[in-house]
């Protein structure tokens, strides 16, 4: 939480009328859509203003299955300030971002913004470092006889500035390495060392890399000399940027190698992801295919790109796979969105009279601002909810190209209103909701 220190000032009383207004802020934040920390993994939370100074802005993200958590970040003067939520993984890796503003007014105190974090999407061409600080059956480089390590990023061995795949193990005193620069976004990462008695070690990772930031990674890597026994993938996934809910996936096929293992629950206790034992100790990629109903009506609405994401499994280990599958054909979808202002604002659910205008601009998925539109709020030709059809719908019309399956967000003014980069869902071949929460300017 902000601290302030006080300092009692002997002001006349004329000029105390002329102190700038400053008000309580309180942050609740959710993920992709309104699930909880525990349903997607996220342990921790950063939170930078510009512009302010917030000491200790790391805070637990909270636990068990309540869906809004928060924290008191003090007394900030009114106004609009960008404010950048960060989820990190247990791991430390970024895996939900969310960059926006809110605007702090005299009106309300506290002021408090629900702010919903969407799934970290890096953008195209950014660059990051990634740290792996590793350890070997819990031990040092020293105590288990490591002097050097191969590391192999999305496959590719990593070599030095010689071109040499043989990285210490040990510099400035530090167990680890730092790579870079690594695209932004999620890589597989495999680690191999064999100590001085020939012990072999090893261990496979995902790694979610941020934009012009370190992300660190812990990599303890175990023994992996014999060969036999099995090993557990243990899958996170997601669907063009979605969790099953938003992406509205009911059933996962999860194939090993192109072998299909058989179909689990989208969501499990909460989380999006599953287990799947028997796995044989050796590299291997996993690829996912998702489903939405059952029997006959069964469809394919998405599917892993390409060969799937691979790496190297030890007998009688655990290794976390984080799996992305993008939109199956035609990968496009709808949305109906409800308008909420505040009391005293602009009624959409009214029937008569001419309505109130609203501008709004979609971002698509990509990062990509479409050109702005309006849409009337009730009155004899508005509508409550702004709506765009699913085109496989009947009814939608052939003209409606629909919006590319993936999280969009909306910013919108009307009548002294806005609402700022509200995040919604449009899965593949349906329709999705949300809400549009304005607040006065």
């Amino acid at each position: 939480m902000r601290t302030a220190l006080a300092s009692i000032l002997v002001l006349a009383l004329g000029s105390l009328a002329c102190e700038p207004a400053r008000r309580d802020v309180q942050v609740n934040w959710t993920f992709a859509g309104g699930q909880s920390c525990a349903a997607v993994g996220v342990a921790t939370i950063e939170i930078d203003i510009n512009g302010e100074y917030i000491p200790n802005n790391q805070f637990a993200c909270g636990s068990g299955s309540s869906l809004a958590t928060g924290v008191d970040l003090g007394r900030f003067l009114t106004g609009r300030y960008e404010i950048v939520i960060t989820g990190f993984d247990a791991n430390q890796n970024p895996t939900y971002l969310l960059d926006t503003e809110i605007d702090v007014v005299a009106s309300q105190n506290p002021n408090v913004f629900d702010l919903d974090v969407p799934l970290f999407a890096a953008q195209p061409g950014g660059e990051g470092e990634l740290t792996l600080l590793w350890t070997f059956d819990g031990k040092s480089c020293a105590q288990a006889g490591v002097s050097t390590v191969n590391v192999k990023l999305d496959g590719t061995l990593v070599t030095d500035d010689n071109g040499n795949a043989d990285l210490p193990c040990t510099e400035g005193a530090v167990d680890g390495v730092t790579i870079g620069p690594v695209d932004s976004g999620t890589h597989t990462v495999t680690v191999t060392a064999t100590g001085s008695d020939q012990t072999n070690y090893s261990v496979s990772l995902s790694a979610n890399v941020a934009d012009q930031e370190e992300t660190q990674l812990a990599a303890a890597l175990v023994s992996s000399n014999s060969s036999s026994g099995t090993a557990t993938a243990e899958l996170s996934w997601s669907f063009a940027g979605m969790s099953c809910a938003q992406a509205q996936v009911d059933s996962v096929h999860v194939l090993v190698d192109g072998t299909d293992t058989g179909a689990v629950a989208c969501t499990t206790s909460g989380v999006d992801g599953a287990s799947v034992a028997g796995v044989s100790a050796g590299a291997h990629t996993i690829s996912i295919q998702a489903i939405r109903g059952t029997g006959g009506s069964a469809q394919l609405v998405y599917a892993t790109a390409g060969a799937g994401t691979s790496a190297t499994f030890v007998a009688g280990t655990t290794t976390h796979l984080i799996v992305s599958a993008a939109a199956s054909s035609p990968g496009v979808g709808g949305v109906t969105l409800s308008l909420a202002f505040p009391q005293g604002g602009p009624d959409c659910t009214a029937t008569t009279g001419s309505g109130t205008p609203v501008t709004y601009t979609l971002t698509s998925p990509s990062g990509t601002a479409q050109t702005p539109a309006t849409f009337t709020c009730g009155g004899a030709a508005g509508s409550a909810t702004l709506s765009i059809c699913d085109p496989g719908t009947a009814g939608c019309g052939g003209d409606n190209a629909g919006l590319a399956a993936g999280v969009w967000t909306i910013s919108a003014t009307a009548a002294g209103y806005s609402a700022s980069s509200t995040a919604f869902a449009v899965p593949n071949d349906a329709v999705g909701t949300g809400t549009v929460t304005f607040t006065a300017e």
